[in-house]
């Protein structure tokens, strides 16, 4: 028979069971409390040892100083002392710039220009449908002489770039030569906000569509999925995406453009710091037909993803030289006086589990450009191309395996 506890007994039990659970409660507390002022006495440390740095340099430094210019530099120090080449510290005129430049858009007059290092010109690569360079007549390979006056041998890099981008509705006079008559012209031209075309389709020789993809950033899933289905509508029964010095984007832009290629699969996978994360799904509408991806050194992050997964499924035929290596996915982190930071936060793998910084993206043929071709890459002609020649010929060697070619929807 099982011996009853008294009132008495049962009442101590339950005291010793409340002292018990307060002494833990209490020494998780004490724990959490002594943590936290092990960092405060930490961090009380640093900022002395910055503020006795801060004081020798206002009481001893002999030349003159920016306060501001010195914060900055501090904190690019801190972030540059992690070893990680994709994060950076970024001013308020640095963080400002990379917003504007990840929704593809700007203030200027709507063209691009490449250096010529054979005859070292300024010549004119690009010009974007509606923009004030269009409307002035300025066409693709015209050289550009000067700005505002100024010999284009008397500019820096940034002041080139200043000088045709600017402030919204501000004006610039270029002259500029015609490629095709020789003859010299000037035009004013006042800057708009420009949306960068950052895909741009083309049809080849026969029936191969060629897909210039400038970066991932936002916008591109879209112009990526117009660009695919009007070459497809045109008649391509073949497709080559253009990847080579394309640094990147986002993954919000870079999934959808994969989803449209492949059927259900997993296309992405990201992991954060503690190793949680997530896996992307494509659905199971894809297009079914011969596909190439170039590729060069220069392919960074989603670029070389991109091409990744494509090789993997064995959907495309990777063309070019090994790419970057990248496997870092950063995130853009605004500090309270207007700077930033643009911090690596989460690491990518290739559906395979493939970390791209052990190994980037190996060519199923490598084919390497000239370092003549390399500098004078943006005003190469088609047939100058020596990579997108290949590429032409890995494709048309398969037109004859390809399957009923539908749009995406």
């Amino acid at each position: 028979m099982k011996k009853k506890l008294s009132w008495f007994d049962a009442l101590m039990l339950m005291l010793l069971a409340a002292v018990t659970a307060g002494s833990i409660a209490y020494l998780m507390s004490l724990q959490n409390f002594n943590s936290r002022l092990d960092s405060l006495k930490q961090k009380e440390t640093d900022y002395a040892k910055f503020d006795k740095v801060k004081e020798n340099v206002q009481l001893y430094f002999i030349g003159d100083s920016d306060e501001d210019a010195l914060m900055d530099g501090a904190m690019k120090g801190y972030i540059d002392a992690l070893g990680d080449k994709w994060s950076h510290y970024l001013t308020k005129e640095e963080y400002a710039q990379i917003q504007q430049d990840l929704k593809n858009q700007y203030a200027g007059v709507g063209l691009t220009v490449s250096f010529d290092t054979e005859t070292d010109t300024l010549v004119v690569t690009d010009v974007f449908g509606g923009s004030p360079a269009e409307k002035a007549g300025i066409k693709k390979l015209d050289e550009v002489l000067k700005i505002d006056g100024k010999s284009i041998a008397a500019l820096s890099s940034n002041e080139l770039l200043e000088g045709l981008r600017g402030e919204l509705g501000t004006v610039v006079r270029l002259e500029l030569q015609n490629a095709e008559t020789g003859k010299t012209y000037t035009c004013e031209l006042t800057r708009e906000n420009i949306a960068v075309q950052a895909v741009k389709g083309e049809m080849l020789d026969g029936s191969v569509g060629l897909v210039t993809i400038r970066n991932f950033d936002d916008g591109v899933d879209a112009q990526f999925k117009t660009q695919v289905n009007d070459l497809i509508k045109a008649g391509a029964k073949a497709l080559i995406f253009d990847v080579r010095f394309n640094n990147g984007g986002s993954t919000a832009s870079m999934i959808p453009a994969l989803d449209m290629l492949l059927p259900k699969v997993t296309v992405f996978s990201m992991r954060d710091k503690n190793g949680q994360g997530q896996d992307y799904m494509s659905d199971e509408a894809e297009i079914k037909i011969p596909m190439a991806v170039l590729v060069n050194e220069y392919s960074i992050s989603a670029a070389e993803y991109f091409a990744a997964v494509l090789q993997e499924y064995e959907k495309a035929e990777i063309i070019g030289t090994k790419t970057t290596g990248k496997c870092y996915a950063q995130e853009l982190i605004g500090l309270p006086d207007g700077s930033g930071l643009y911090l690596s936060t989460k690491m990518f793998l290739t559906p395979k589990g493939v970390n791209l910084a052990e190994t980037g993206v190996t060519p199923d043929y490598e084919v390497k450009m000239s370092d003549k071709d390399m500098s004078n890459f943006a005003i190469l002609s088609k047939a100058q191309d020596i990579q997108l020649q290949k590429a032409l010929s890995v494709v048309s060697s398969k037109l004859n395996q390809g399957e009923t070619v539908k749009p995406a929807s």
